[in-house]
């Protein structure tokens, strides 16, 4: 088995990263709304990537094509991804909306097999079945029938929603890099188009779009803008370096990062159970079967 490489490296530290997010996005959610910390979060990815996309001059290789997919990375991923997987944070909690998310991997292998005709081996299904296997085990409301009316009438739909999207994504950014190698630009364009994507939709939204954050949660908002920016420059990076096979479903493993910090930090919003940790672990192995062993 080969060593973890650069990209590898970068694509786990934006897992760490990432799960620093969540977890103060949980604590800010007490006093603020979602949308008003997506839009911290996109607004600041935005100036850091456009800028350092300055900086190394990659600006000067920028080609419509590619630029129209990167917009479409953030449409996708940015805007409605993380509309989706913040509802859901606040609706099931951090430790429960996560693992959910975390199931891209999944839908990365089933485009690969049917749409383009790669071949899975019995690594790869039963990565696929402990992941799925994993989802429903988080659900919770009662036995049987019921469980399963929760699990797909719920607010589970939300992070579900946006595991679809967050693979959707890493697919268009390797299309444009292949144009154009530029991790920064194409990062500040699609975080650009992620947050005035929000802004569009905002009146579409079941709370009207509320932007309300007072000073505690701008304190957790804007540590968890640090910490995204952080997860967002190390994931490019590595999605340009390295195969996106095996950097997504590294920078998935979010549940284990997150459970950590849960159980530091939110003692007391969030109720870490044995069923979650162990639903937690049958994802993340699933994520590991697929991407080493297919």
């Amino acid at each position: 088995m080969n060593p973890v490489g650069w990209a590898e490296g970068l694509a786990l530290l934006s897992s760490i990263s990432y799960s620093g997010t969540l977890v103060c996005l949980r604590r800010g959610m007490r006093g603020g709304t979602p949308l008003a910390a997506l839009l911290m979060v996109c607004g600041a990815n935005a100036a850091a990537g456009l800028a350092l996309g300055w900086l190394n001059g990659e600006f000067a290789h920028a080609r419509p094509r590619a630029l129209l997919l990167f917009v479409c990375s953030g449409f996708f991923s940015n805007g409605s991804g993380n509309l989706f997987q913040f509802i859901g944070i606040q609706r099931l909690g951090v430790s429960r909306a996560s693992p959910i998310a975390a199931i891209t991997p999944i839908w990365s292998v089933l485009s690969a097999v049917f749409i383009l005709g790669e071949h899975a081996g019995p690594a790869v299904w039963l990565g696929a079945f402990l992941i799925v296997a994993g989802v429903c085990n988080l659900a919770e409301g009662g036995e049987g029938k019921e469980r399963f009316r929760w699990l797909f009438q719920g607010a589970v739909l939300f992070p579900l929603a946006a595991s679809i999207l967050y693979a959707v994504s890493p697919i268009l950014v390797k299309s444009a890099f292949a144009l154009q190698p530029t991790p920064m630009l194409g990062m500040g364009v699609a975080f650009a188009t992620g947050g005035l994507s929000l802004l569009a939709a905002r009146p579409l939204l079941p709370d009207g779009g509320s932007i309300r954050a007072d000073r505690e949660a701008l304190g957790w908002f804007a540590a968890a803008t640090l910490a995204n920016t952080v997860a967002s420059i190390t994931i490019w990076v590595a999605i340009l370096h390295g195969n996106v096979s095996v950097v997504v479903p590294l920078s998935r493993v979010v549940p284990l990062w997150v459970m950590f910090w849960s159980w530091l930090f939110l003692g007391r919003l969030e109720r870490i159970t044995g069923r979650v940790v162990f639903a937690a672990l049958m994802i993340v192995a699933g994520g590991v079967l697929i991407t080493l062993l297919r």
